[in-house]
């Protein structure tokens, strides 16, 4: 307008329908759909990102699970030869210094040992009871084979249910056995070895 509106004309435009208010309203539209379907691209993005990495560390844990395991075998397969060869030595001392009642006494320990022994190698772990079972039979073996007394103190807690505790196959034995070698054999006096 070249002029100045009257009254009549400025009151019936500003009561005028808006013809810009339909495309107004769909451009606004567009910009909310398209701002809520970017914000779900990247949620789905961030979650298939998430879900990749953590498929990643599952894989390598795993692997290092693995490796763990294996290297676990491994100890076993080296520990328990160690032990039957020197177990093997003492009887074929025994048969040697003529000591066979000895030799049959070690050789009965000996055999229901590795028995268990046995059995329990079909698993991954064994039972603490079972473990400590073990460890009592391979206790008195070495007495048998060294000839000396050693007293040996087992203390559970009562806190621990052995039927119930699982652990490795051979965990606690190498500990036994090197406290014996290399602390009781060289001890003088009375010779005790406690395991709690």
């Amino acid at each position: 307008y070249n002029r100045v509106l009257n009254e009549t004309e400025v009151n019936t435009l500003f009561n005028a329908p808006n013809t810009n208010k339909k495309s107004t309203l769909v451009n606004w539209c567009l910009i909310g759909t398209s701002v809520v379907l970017l914000l779900f691209i990247v949620i789905c993005l961030v979650r298939y990102r998430i879900k990749y990495l953590l498929k990643k560390e599952n894989e390598r844990n795993k692997l290092m699970l693995d490796a763990l395991e294996q290297q676990i075998k491994m100890l076993k397969a080296q520990m328990d030869p160690h032990f039957i060869f020197n177990s093997l030595n003492t009887i074929l001392q025994f048969i040697i210094t003529q000591q066979n009642d000895k030799a049959e006494i070690y050789l009965t320990k000996f055999s229901k040992l590795i028995r268990k022994i046995l059995e329990s190698n079909t698993h991954e772990t064994i039972s603490l009871s079972d473990e400590l079972e073990i460890l009592k039979k391979y206790l008195e073996i070495e007495a048998l084979r060294f000839d000396e007394f050693i007293i040996s103190d087992i203390h559970i807690g009562s806190d621990i249910d052995v039927q119930n505790t699982f652990i490795p196959h051979m965990m606690i034995q190498p500990f036994v056995e090197n406290s014996i070698w290399h602390g009781l054999l060289t001890k003088k006096g009375e010779k005790i070895l406690k395991l709690e």
